[in-house]
Order: C-alpha cells, then structure tokens, then sequence
C-alpha cells in the first residue's frame, strides 16, 4: 500500500494522541508515587509502633524525592500538594489522632522538596554510579540535610499541634527523625539514582545469579540476628562480597533487602542482640548503617573498575583493529629481535599467511634492520616471495620498560609512491621539454616568417610589376621562389601546430559548422595542382543538410591536407572521389585516390611525425608530419579518423565528425568577400624591420596609399596623435613595448578612438589573436599574401565600415 502526503488534519490528530499517551503515563506515574508513598508510610508505621518507641526506617520521603526527579519540572507541583492528603492518610489509617497526623506534613514535605531540589542541581546519577565520593556526596544532599531540616520543622510543628514532643525531649524527636529518614534515604537513593540515570533494572534483576545472590541476602538477614549475638559484621562481609561479584545495581538492591529485613527483625525484637543485652534504637540504626552503606561504596567502585576495563578493552580492540586494517608492518620485537607481536599486513609482506607463522622468529633474518635508528625514518629493500624487490621505509620506536623490552618497528612499502614520484618527475621534465621545445619553435616561427614575409611579399611585387605576361623564364623563375616559399611557410606552420598539440597548447573554437562550403574551398584551393596533372576530382552531391561540430578553421585544414594528399600521391591523369555518409550520429567523409597506395609494412607508420613512408626519396614535396597533424586535429574535435589502403590501386582516408543539428544561421567557414572599392589613403605602418616595411610601403603604393613608417610604439603615437592618419598597420613585437599595448592606447585617446587599425604580425598563432583583444578591423600574419593585404587594407578604409568600440 502506498501512503500518500501527510494532511494537516491528520498531523494535528496525530499530535493530539501523543500529547494524550503523555498526559496519560504523567498520570500515571502520579498516581503510583501516591499509592506508593502510602504503602510504605504505612509500612513503617507498623513496625514503629511494635515493642520498639521510634520508627527505624523511614522509606515514603526518598521514594517521593525520587518519583518527583522522574517527573518533568513543570509537572511536580500538583503531585507534591497531593502529599498533604497522602502523608495524613497513612497515620489515620493506622488510628492516629488528626493532630498527630497532621503535625508531619510540614516536616515531611519541606524534607522531600529540599532533597529533591539538591539532588537535582547537585548531583550527577551517572556519576554517582562510578565515583564513590561524589555517592557520599549524593547521600549528604538528598539524606543528611534534608533530614537534619525536617527534623527542625518537626521540633517546631509537633509540640505545638499534639502537645508532646514524642518522646523525653525534643532533642530525643529531632534525633529519631534525622535518623529514621537517613537511614530511609541512603537504602533507597543509590537504586534511584540507578534508575535515573539507566533506566528499569528488572532485567537485570530477574537473573538466576541475581536472584540467588538476593535470596542468600534475605535468609542470612532473616537468621543470622536470630542465631548470632553480632550479625552485623557477618552481614557486612555477605554484602561486600555480593557488591563486588554483583556491581553497583546489585548491591542497591542488597542494600534495601537487607535494611528492610534487619529493621523488621529490630522492630519485632527478634534479634538474639536485644535479648542479651539492651540496645537502644540509635545504636541498632548506627549498626545497621555501617553494614549497609559500604555495601553501595564497593558496587560504586567495582563499576568504576569495570567502566574503567571496558574502556581498556575497547580501545585495545581499537588499537588492534587498526594495526589489522592497515597495509603497513608493525612488529614488536624483544631484546633480542625475536617476533612477538605482528599485524597481518606485516605477515602477508614477510610471506606468511597469517602472525602467529612467524612468532618467535627472528626479524633481523627476513629484514635488513642495521641502519635503523630511533625515531628516523630509513629506506630499504626486500624481496617479496613473488621475487620483486620492494622499496620500504623502515621506522623504530624502542619500548620503554615493559617485561620484554625490544623495539617496536615499522615498514611500509613506498615502491609505489617512489615509482609515482618517478614518474612525475619524468612527466614534469618531458612538459619541460615540451614547453622549451614550444618556445623555441614560436621563436623560430617568428624569425623565420620575418625575412620569409620579404622573399615571398617582394616575389609577389616583381610578378604585379613583370605585368600578366612576363618573359617565360621570369615567370618561371617567379613561379618556383613562390613555391618554394609558400612551402617553407607550410612546412613551419606545420612544425608550430604540431608543438603545440604536443604540448597541450592547442586552442579550438568548435560550434555548429555546415560542411558544404569548407568542402568548396578546399577543392577549389587544390583544383590548380590537380587540373596541372589532368586529375579528376568528384565531389558529392550538394550537401544541404550536412552540418558538424567542429572548428571551420582547423576542419578547413584537414580537408586541405587530406584532398593535397590525395592528389600529390596520385598518378598522372588519375581520379579522386570525395563521398559524404552517415553513420551513427556521426557524418563520415571519406577521400579515395587512385594512387600507388600504402604498403603492408608501412601501414602501420603512416600517422608517425616526420615518416614519410615509401615517398621518402621521391620528388614529391613534403614534411611527413601532415597525416599526424591532420589526426590530432580530428581527435581534439572529438572525432575520429583512418584509412584504408590496396597497394597499387589507391588509398581511402576517412574523418568522422559528429552531427550537429542546423541552425538559424550556420559558419560556413573562411570565406572571402568581395573586393572593395579601393580609396587612396595616408597609412601609417608601425614596423622595426627595414625590410618588411619597405615591402608594405611599396606594396600599398599600388593602390595609391601613401605610407608613412615607424619604427617604435612610441613613435607611431606620437605621429598619430600629432597628424592621425586614415589607417594603422601595426606589428606585435617593437622595440619599446607591443602592438596591443599600442593599440590600448590609441583607443583611450578621443581623437583616434575610431582610427581602424591592422594587426600584420609574424606572431600569428590563435592565443596571439586573443591576446591582441578586440577592436581590430584584421589580423594578417606574415608572410601575407599581398592581395590579401591590399583587400584588408581597402576594406577597412570603406566609409560605411562600422568603427571599433573604445
């Protein structure tokens, strides 16, 4: 059955019935400490009133003071006013007069109201179990005092209400008083306060041992006074042996068996004392107290000791509870290095299956222990049993006296942790490397891309300048420094991208991306190369819905390398076939040659760096590092890439990247828009390399721009604040301090905040681009293709440009 939510109806109603269950055990609780007072105040008055002149024990006022303490502040006052019917009623029912009946209840309840308050604030139940002083305390506070103060208000209430003190002399009624409720209350509170502080004690009682050792308690009581003239020490002996077999609970109840027997056997005179000689009720009260008062003291030690060993024993489980858990050897050793005492972690590394294996035996022989010194830690080796040597850290503790002596050892196996530690450290040198090696090849990128940015930028300007018909061997010549120089800038692109995914370094930027028109690009940047070797390429059908996740700038890329690949190692006149398929969420594009292929022996080396395979010392042009570069590319955008290969009939490579749903507006990649009208323009070119600026400068010049170049960051500021020019072109590394800082500035000054500004910079990786910030109206890195330059620079002098944001 399912239970549904709980309504507020049914909280209430549920709240009522307990509030009622507690009223009515309140109730009931209240309504036992009256019967019960009554019982035992009737009780007591019997036997005051056989051949003996005072009540002996006086029990009613330390069961009040108690059923009171169980009851909650709050709800004692009633049940003490009550008492002022209830102590009355037990002198009437016997047939004392009404002023005698009534002249007790002062005395009484401001005796049990004293006792309870102390006890309360005073003492601690729990305590007074195990401590045998602070019982004495708890039986001055809840006896003596309040026994001693209610018998003052007797002495005051008594002879004014019945016209006697009772007795010879009011000191006579005071001492009788203090004595009867003494004795009443150090029998009974010692089982209170047990109740108090753990609960019922009827399981405990209704033991065979428990029950036998009370009978043997209630007979020796019963007839030892009948048979012997001093039972009193005989009692004393009986009690402290049941306290010290029995403890504290047992001994409470001994204590209340024995006090009530003896003082039925006092008040009926059956005593074989009182038959010899004449004993007056105060010497047979002081007797009785010395017997049954040490009885309590010793169960009060005997759970002090017993609280004591348990909390022993349990940490001593603790202590070797851990020893056994845990997976270092701890090993005590005597004088003479012999094994005493062994965990099963130190059993198990010394090649025993369990410690006792190997007590006795010496650990000197299995362990090399001579360079142990105390309290310092000392690597060593062992030889496990499986043969491995295992490094240990060897710790010794000698053992301060005790009957054996000898030392305490430790070993704790750190093969693992040195061999982790190994590790790092290898792994921390390789990133070392790895970074050393980064730098030094961004370095070299940039120093290198300078005076390449001269070769290639300056081949360009003598073919504009030769005019689209040059003489055959200049054209020629021009053609292969072009070549040669766009493959020098391929390969050191190569170089860098490779360093940086090998150093972690590699930043993407992946989203949404239709594939259609990377894919165009890609064809038609290779269509050249293929058209010149009479290679067909077919291309799919139009890709419409084809959309991936992906980076358009390194996928772009990938398609690059792979459609180069595959028409390079093709043959004259031969084909290559681009297909597009679907594949478990994923779009598989595959590029197929008919080419030579791979060989079964180089198969497996086709995606190492610098292997070029079996085109090693062909004349095909190439790094080896292009498939590797292309792989990694396709793994850091989660997709996946391989190949299949015939030798002699081609090669298919093949790149799955996953789907991606179309959106409102996909990247479509790098494409490149229109070019500009071109608009003469003054043009201020930030550049510390004579070369590279001479070449921009001239380069310009063809369109009409006049350039006007400087050599420091604070220069160009101070040219552009003093005459702003149309246009910035502004190279990252200066001799003062960089372009972007440059650039930052510019922006804050009013007049050159919307001055459009060209990052044109042989520091052109992706993190360079981030740290350049926004606001640049291009980023063109060197060597530049001089179109392209000449197509930023007008774009970015176009009226209707939207100016960079300060």
């Amino acid at each position: 059955m399912v239970s549904g939510p709980t309504s507020p109806s049914m909280a209430s109603e549920d709240s009522a019935r307990v509030l009622w269950g507690r009223r009515q055990a309140s109730a009931g609780l209240v309504l036992a400490g009256w019967v019960g007072y009554y019982l035992l105040a009737l009780g007591c008055i019997v036997l005051s009133r056989l051949p003996q002149e005072i009540s002996t024990l006086w029990l009613p006022d330390a069961l009040a003071v108690l059923w009171l303490l169980m009851l909650p502040p709050a709800q004692r006052r009633w049940p003490l006013l009550g008492l002022v019917l209830v102590i009355p009623a037990a002198n009437l029912s016997y047939g004392d007069p009404w002023r005698l009946a009534v002249s007790f209840i002062p005395a009484n309840l401001s005796q049990i109201a004293l006792a309870a308050w102390l006890l309360e604030r005073h003492v601690q139940p729990h305590r007074a179990l195990t401590e045998p002083a602070h019982l004495l305390r708890a039986m001055g506070l809840g006896g003596a005092l309040p026994a001693a103060f209610g018998g003052g208000v007797a002495c005051l209430i008594v002879p004014a209400l019945v016209g006697t003190p009772l007795g010879p002399s009011l000191g006579n009624l005071w001492w009788s008083w203090v004595v009867s409720s003494f004795f009443g209350s150090v029998t009974l509170l010692p089982l209170g306060l047990w109740v108090l502080a753990r609960g019922s004690p009827l399981s405990r009682l209704l033991r065979l041992r428990a029950l036998g050792a009370l009978l043997l308690v209630a007979l020796a009581c019963w007839f030892l006074p009948q048979w012997v003239s001093t039972p009193f020490l005989l009692m004393m002996v009986l009690l402290g042996a049941v306290a010290l077999n029995g403890g504290f609970l047992l001994a409470a109840v001994a204590a209340v068996l024995a006090s009530v027997l003896l003082n039925a056997e006092y008040a009926l005179g059956r005593m074989l004392l009182q038959q010899t000689r004449t004993i007056d009720a105060p010497m047979a009260v002081t007797a009785m107290l010395v017997t049954v008062i040490p009885t309590v003291l010793i169960g009060a030690v005997r759970e002090r000791l017993q609280q004591q060993l348990r909390q022993v024993q349990a940490g001593e489980a603790l202590l070797r509870s851990m020893a056994d858990a845990t997976p270092v050897l701890l090993c005590l050793v005597d004088r003479q290095e012999r094994i005493v005492q062994l965990n099963p972690a130190g059993a198990r590394l010394l090649g025993a299956s369990r410690p006792e294996e190997l007590i006795g035996q010496s650990l000197a022989e299995r362990v090399p222990l001579q360079d142990a010194r105390d309290g310092q830690g000392v690597l060593t080796t062992l030889r496990a049993p499986t043969g491995s040597v295992r490094q240990l850290m060897l710790h010794r503790a000698r053992v301060a006296g005790g009957p054996q002596g000898g030392a305490v050892y430790s070993l704790m196996d750190v093969t693992d942790q040195l061999e982790a530690q190994q590790l790092r450290e290898q792994t921390a040198r390789a990133e070392a490397r790895s970074q050393a090696k980064s730098a030094l090849l961004s370095h070299m990128s940039h120093e290198l891309r300078t005076p390449l940015n001269a070769v290639l930028g300056f081949a360009q300007l003598l073919q504009t300048e030769l005019g689209r018909a040059p003489l055959p061997r200049q054209h020629e010549r021009l053609q292969l420094l072009l070549q040669s120089g766009w493959h020098l800038l391929g390969m050191i692109d190569e170089l860098l991208d490779l360093s940086r995914i090998e150093a972690g370094q590699l930043a993407l930027d992946c989203h949404t991306v239709a594939l259609a028109p990377l894919l165009g690009e890609a064809v038609a940047m290779v269509q050249a190369d293929a058209a010149r070797r009479h290679i067909v390429i077919e291309t799919p059908p139009a890709l419409t819905r084809h959309y991936v996740h992906a980076d358009p700038l390194r996928l772009r890329q990938v398609l690059i390398n792979l459609l180069s690949n595959a028409v390079k190692y093709n043959r004259e006149g031969g084909r290559v076939r681009i297909e597009v398929a679907a594949e478990a969420g994923h779009w598989t594009l595959s590029v197929a040659d008919t080419g030579l292929g791979i060989s079964l022996a180089q198969q497996p080396h086709v995606f190492e760096p610098f292997n070029r395979l079996d085109q090693a010392r062909s004349s095909v042009p190439g790094t080896g590092i292009g498939l590797s570069i292309t792989r990694r590319l396709v793994e850091a955008m989660g997709g996946r890439m391989g190949f299949l290969s015939d030798p002699g009939a081609g090669s298919t490579f093949w790149v799955s990247l996953a789907a991606a749903e179309a959106p409102a507006r996909a990247d479509t990649g790098l494409q490149r828009a229109e070019a500009p009208p071109v608009r003469p323009a003054r043009v201020l070119c930030v550049e510390d390399d004579p070369v590279s600026a001479l070449l921009v400068t001239q380069a310009l010049a063809l369109d009409g721009h006049q350039v006007q170049v400087a050599g420091t960051a604070g220069e160009a500021l101070r040219l552009a604040q003093a005459a702003p020019p149309d246009l910035m072109l502004i190279d990252f590394r200066l001799p003062d301090f960089g372009g972007p800082e440059l650039h930052r500035r510019l922006r804050e000054d009013p007049r050159l905040v919307g001055l459009p500004c060209i990052a044109l910079t042989a520091q052109a990786t992706d993190d360079d681009r981030r740290a350049a910030g926004p606001g640049w109206a291009a980023f063109l890195a060197k060597p530049v293709d001089l179109s392209v330059l000449r197509h930023a620079v007008a774009a970015a002098l176009q009226p209707d440009r939207p100016r960079p944001v300060a």
